[in-house]
């Protein structure tokens, strides 16, 4: 009798009772049979046999003899992280501080995301225009918003350095106001510090340099006459908290102007009611904004 009549005797008593159902053999259950079987499973090749079974030797189809350790363990597919990018914080910020719609402030077209009227930063806000004369705002802010990055790294030489909160800070106040000498020059000096408590206490310095700018121009007063704006003053403070976490420092919860003498003056508190910078302008207050006192951030 050949192997291959033994295999189907086998198989016929087991359909005979033995078993309930057939299970249909696989390669891997042939893995172990006798060296003298023939496999090359690597080419899909049928099984070949170099000789029959000895007499009284039974076919093992159904004993996969394979390890576990074999086995390959199907990997967890990882989870999909997004990265929010620097520019992507920035661009939500000003979507909330600046509107995403066209306005006009102080006799300013400002269109969405705060990018003002002739100040595109050498970016033609042209080729952003859709097919129905609409347009890609928030890729034209982008776009904009990327020169004045680019200008950040180039005059902040250890930019990379900084800590998130800090840059965030000076890409809105560049992006409202400009780079600042003395907010420049605190900031450039901080990242020099080796000592963290120091680079820290630099920083901070660098970000209350910041308070004292909130004047605008004020056409209503003269030709070059500018005015106090109180939405500058709490720009200014939003800002200045932006880096409040990253270098652990009180922040500002409540802001004030008020003219005082021939100009204005702002004060930034703390919640408890301290007092954490008082600013003076030599004008004061613009003529489409109000004098306001501790107004809650």
């Amino acid at each position: 009798m050949t192997m291959f009549e033994q295999a189907y005797e086998q198989i016929q008593q087991w359909s005979n009772g033995l078993m309930e159902e057939i299970l249909r053999p696989t390669p891997a259950h042939f893995r172990d049979l006798d060296k003298k079987y023939e496999t090359d499973l690597a080419d899909e090749k049928l099984l070949t046999f170099s000789q029959p079974l000895a007499e009284g030797e039974e076919l093992d189809i159904l004993q996969d003899t394979t390890a576990p350790e074999a086995i390959e363990a199907v990997a967890e597919p990882e989870a999909v992280v997004e990265v929010t990018t620097h520019s992507d914080n920035m661009l939500d910020w000003f979507a909330s501080s600046e509107g995403t719609k066209t306005t006009t402030v102080n006799g300013v077209v400002t269109y969405p995301y705060g990018v003002e009227a002739g100040k595109f930063a050498g970016v033609d806000r042209e080729l952003y225009k859709n097919e129905d004369g609409t347009y890609k705002d928030k890729e034209f802010a982008e776009a904009v918003l990327a020169t004045h990055i680019k200008t950040l790294k180039a005059k902040h030489s250890d930019w990379d350095t900084y800590p998130k909160g800090v840059k965030e800070a000076l890409t809105s106040y560049k992006w409202n106001y400009g780079l600042g000498v003395s907010v420049l020059t605190k900031a450039k000096a901080a990242a020099k510090l080796t000592d963290p408590t120091a680079r820290k206490a630099k920083f901070k310095e660098a970000m209350a340099s910041m308070l004292d700018t909130f004047g605008a121009e004020d056409n209503a007063k003269g030709a070059d006459k500018k005015g106090a704006l109180t939405g500058l003053v709490k720009r200014r403070a939003d800002d200045y908290n932006r880096a409040a976490d990253d270098l652990g420092y009180t922040k500002i919860a409540t802001y004030s102007l008020n003219n005082k003498g021939t100009g204005a003056e702002a004060v930034y508190k703390a919640s408890d009611g301290t007092v954490i910078a008082t600013e003076a302008s030599t004008y004061k207050i613009h003529t489409n904004s109000k004098a306001v006192t501790d107004k809650a951030l």
